[in-house]
C-alpha cells in the first residue's frame, strides 16, 4: 500500500495517496497492534505525508506515536528511531525554530545517522542543516559554526569523490 500511496503522492493524487496511507494505519493497527513496528512505519509514513503537505497538526500526532513505537520495540541506537526524531525535530521547527525538544532530538539522532548512513547521507544532512541553524537561533554561534563547517567539509567531500 505505501508504494502505491507514495506512488499517487508523487503524481499529485493527494486525496487518493492521504486514503491509502490512513487505510495503511488502519488495517495495521487493526491486524498488528498499535505498537508493532509495521503499525509505526505506517504512521510514519501518513505523519510524512502530511509534514509535506504542511498539514502539521494533523501529522504531529503520527509522528510522536510512531517514534513512541519505535523506541518501546526497536533496539537504542537503531535508525529508524534516529529517522522517527528527524521526522519530528523537522515538524517542531517547522512551528518553531527555536523548539528546545527539537533540539534534543537533532542531538540524538545526527550521531546515529552518521554511524548508520554515513555523513554524507541526506538524513545527515537536513538534521545536521537544522541543528545548525537552531543553534543559530538560540545565539550558540560557536557550535552553530562547528556545524555548519562539519557539514559543508562533508558536501565538499562527497562533491569532489563524485567526479
Amino acid at each position: 500500500i505505501y508504494s502505491l500511496a507514495r506512488l499517487l503522492a508523487k503524481s499529485k493524487r493527494y486525496t487518493e495517496a492521504e486514503s491509502l496511507y490512513r487505510r495503511a494505519v488502519g488495517q495495521a493497527t487493526q491486524l498488528l497492534g498499535e505498537r508493532h513496528p509495521n503499525t509505526a512505519a505506517a504512521q510514519s509514513a501518513l505523519g510524512v505525508f502530511l509534514l509535506d503537505r504542511k498539514r502539521m497538526r494533523e501529522a504531529e500526532p503520527f509522528l510522536r506515536a510512531a517514534l513512541a513505537s519505535d523506541l518501546a520495540s526497536l533496539p537504542d541506537g537503531h535508525p529508524r528511531i534516529a529517522t522517527g526524531q528527524l521526522n519530528l525535530s523537522t515538524l517542531l521547527l517547522k512551528r518553531n525554530p527555536s523548539d528546545t525538544e527539537a533540539r534534543a532530538l537533532l542531538e540524538q539522532c545526527i550521531p546515529v545517522l552518521e554511524r548508520n548512513w554515513g555523513d554524507g547521507d541526506r538524513r545527515t544532512l537536513l538534521a545536521l542543516d537544522q541543528y545548525a541553524a537552531l543553534l543559530r537561533l538560540l545565539r550558540e554561534f560557536a557550535l552553530a559554526g562547528e556545524v555548519e563547517a562539519k557539514s559543508t567539509r562533508v558536501r565538499v567531500q562527497h562533491a569532489l569523490h563524485s567526479r
